[in-house]
């Protein structure tokens, strides 16, 4: 049960780091086109 939550945990943090990533490379974007 632990390991499913750390697991399911653990997967949720790298989704939202690539979300955040993706975010930053479109602001990034945005701003030099700008």
């Amino acid at each position: 049960m632990l390991l499913g939550v750390a697991a399911y945990c653990e997967t949720q943090m790298v989704v939202g780091y690539g979300d955040i990533l993706k975010r930053l490379e479109v602001v990034t974007t945005y701003l030099l086109v700008g």
